[in-house]
């Protein structure tokens, strides 16, 4: 128990290592270690006592409440340790166990407990342990900098910065480890190490902290993104654009030491030991399993074409993995690139190619794409959008046959994709409300399931260009069956409120509020309307369109409080919050009333109102309009834009 190597916080004493293999990469096959601390035994069905038992193929020493109970360091049995002890439930036990290991054979120690029946063992699982009494907290560590999924151009250096914090002693070290190589020790703050020109590829970064006393503890991994460049050249039009490689695989799959029963899985305590991950690094609680990882995604362009290859990866999982070519784009926007050719993957191995919309390069992040993919049918095309949720939600659509169009529009929150097969007629796919920032990435991906078997697709007629949706009414208000328009400047809709007998507002020049009959309603507008989505609203039907532009039939009947109520007679009664679920509430039809409008004066407004009226009267510095159904309207002279007169139909 000289020359100590590592020291760090574990939850159980649940080991097991083969043959050469040691619990760290400093520490030798030949070893021995010292675990100490608090246990409590479960108390649940009556069971006033438990059994524990040590299992250890090596010398042991083990002490109980400060009584040496086990003493096999200098003779170790030829079949190992086996003891146990009869212990109080729920009482807390402070215990120092010593183990020594040759390091020329499989290897383990394991502390377990008896079940209700005694009938079989378990693992003594972790939460059973606490610290001995006094004991110092370890040290807790964090990379700061770079942020998680950041995408690095290179040839810059990456610099990494860890934060850490403790209580009761001091912070001896920082390490700071690139895909598990020691890249720089600090011994002082500020925690900063300098990766000088990375390769390109993917970088997982943790920072391991040592106290004072030799504890040790790690960070969670953070990985950044160095892109390979690749210049893309569309020939005509637009100029050249400079987008980056990336490939994005998800954590490796992670079994448990013990499984729901608390059985031991022997295979994975060996797999845990086997894998190479920096000091601390590893999840002693969920080892991961050998996985076979797929090479780097590979493009490259010509004359106005993309071409991908990648393998490996999954969209439909609880993280996502695909290689891609990727670029940045802000605002409103519409990603469009056509699909000519997918080779070099059967459908099993299942491959993908399109188009995605990503916060960030996490596997998780938030993320809406479009992707063609094999189908009973051949080829069909898949929306998979991932939000809050680990699992994503997805819109199938029809079969397709290459080359084929797909387009992925991001309008405010709204994300929409849609397919052609020629680029000019498009059909929606899918819709969603989104949770991405501002500033995004848009690319293209390929990926299969198979990591040993590559996917190529070509891509031509690549383009991010703003959208600028045509709306049917560009502003939130109230249109009236007779086509006048009142804007949300003029009424305000979060103090309207509808009953049996109409629609009650507030309007300028009006004391009380005004109470238009409900048969004069045709629509309240929460949001602008997009063309495409008005197209879902079938004539002389009532109901409600959502901010999606879903549209759901049904009588509207009330709206108060910022709620919409709304009863359906596939859905029954539903509420709605005219804040974020709605674009609409239809109550009537405009196409024919509008044709018949009898008035000879329209008047506009800047901020979008459309009067149809049938006065105009001049008070001070305001005009007063007389608008059927409604009454006087007061205008002020700034917001007016234009007061247009009819031709009279009859000479007069």
């Amino acid at each position: 128990m000289t020359d100590r190597k590592h020291a760090r916080r574990e939850e159980n004493v649940l080991h097991a290592w083969p043959a050469g293999a040691s619990p760290e990469p400093a520490v030798p096959p030949r070893f021995a270690a010292r675990w100490a601390g608090q246990f409590k035994l479960p108390w649940y069905e009556q069971a006033k006592t438990r059994t524990l038992s040590l299992e250890a193929d090596g010398g042991c020493r083990l002490w109980l409440d400060g009584v040496s109970r086990v003493d096999t360091w200098a003779t170790p049995p030829k079949d190992g340790t086996r003891v146990s002890f009869e212990l109080e439930a729920g009482r807390a036990y402070e215990f120092k166990l010593e183990y020594a290991r040759d390091g020329s054979a499989d290897g383990h120690v394991r502390f377990m407990m008896t079940t209700v029946d005694r009938a079989d063992v378990r693992a003594l699982k972790g939460w059973y342990f606490t610290p001995a009494p006094g004991a110092a907290a370890p040290p807790v560590v964090a990379v700061r900098a770079p942020e998680d999924g950041e995408v690095i151009p290179g040839p810059l250096t990456i610099e990494v910065t860890a934060a850490t914090a403790t209580a009761g002693c001091w912070i001896a070290a920082v390490r700071v480890y690139d895909n598990g190589a020691l890249v720089g020790t600090v011994n002082r703050p500020p925690y900063r190490a300098v990766i000088d020109r990375p390769s390109a590829g993917a970088h997982r970064l943790t920072a391991q902290a040592v106290d004072d006393q030799g504890v040790t503890a790690s960070s969670t991994t953070v990985t950044v993104h160095v892109p390979v460049a690749l210049a893309y050249d569309p020939g005509e039009g637009p100029p050249a654009e400079s987008w980056g490689v990336v490939t994005v695989r998800p954590p490796p799959v992670a079994k448990p030491l013990v499984n729901k029963r608390g059985a031991v899985d022997a295979e994975a305590l060996k797999a845990r030991a086997a894998r190479p991950d920096p000091e601390g690094a590893a999840d002693a609680a969920t080892p991961a399993q050998p996985v076979s990882v797929s090479p780097d995604a590979t493009a490259t362009t010509s004359a106005g074409t993309i071409t991908l290859t990648a393998a490996g990866g999954d969209l439909r999982a609880d993280a996502d993995g695909f290689g891609g070519t990727f670029r940045e784009a802000d605002g409103d926007f519409a990603l469009v690139a056509r699909i000519d050719a997918m080779t070099g993957a059967a459908a099993d191995a299942q491959p993908m190619a399109g188009l995605t919309i990503t916060s960030d390069l996490r596997p998780g992040a938030v993320r809406t794409s479009l992707v063609v993919a094999p189908s009973a049918k051949g080829l069909g095309v898949l929306q998979l959008y991932r939000d809050r949720r680990q699992s994503p939600e997805w819109a199938e659509g029809s079969a397709v046959k290459l080359p084929v169009w797909l387009r992925l529009v991001r309008a405010g929150r709204v994300v929409r994709t849609d397919v052609s097969p020629d680029g000019k007629t498009w059909t929606l796919v899918g819709q969603v409300q989104s949770s991405l920032p501002d500033r995004v990435r848009v690319g293209l991906i390929a990926l299969t399931r198979d990591a040993r078997t590559p996917v190529t697709a070509t891509f031509s007629a690549i383009s991010v260009t703003p959208w600028r949706p045509a709306y049917e009414s560009e502003a939130a208000g109230v249109l009236l069956a007779d086509g006048s328009f009142l804007d949300g400047a003029l009424v305000s809709l979060p103090a309207a409120s509808l009953d049996a007998q109409g629609l009650r507002l507030r309007l300028p020049g009006h004391a009380r509020p005004v109470t238009i009959p409900r048969a004069r309603i045709a629509r309240v507008l929460y949001k602008p309307v997009p063309a495409d989505h008005a197209k879902a609203i079938p004539a002389g039907t009532a109901g409600v369109l959502l901010a999606n532009g879903d549209f759901l039939e049904g009588t509207i009947d009330s709206i108060a409080n910022g709620q919409v109520t709304l009863h359906s007679v596939l859905f029954g009664r539903r509420t709605f919050r005219t804040s974020s679920d709605l674009a609409a509430v239809v109550l009537g039809d405009t196409a024919d009333l509008a044709r018949r409008a009898a008035s000879p004066v329209v008047v506009s407004t800047v901020s979008g109102s459309r009067l149809l009226v049938t006065a105009v009267r001049g008070e001070g510095a305001s005009v007063v309009v007389d608008v059927p159904d409604v009454g006087p309207v007061s205008l002020s002279d700034s917001t007016l834009r234009e007061t247009r007169v009819s031709a009279p139909t009859t000479p007069r």
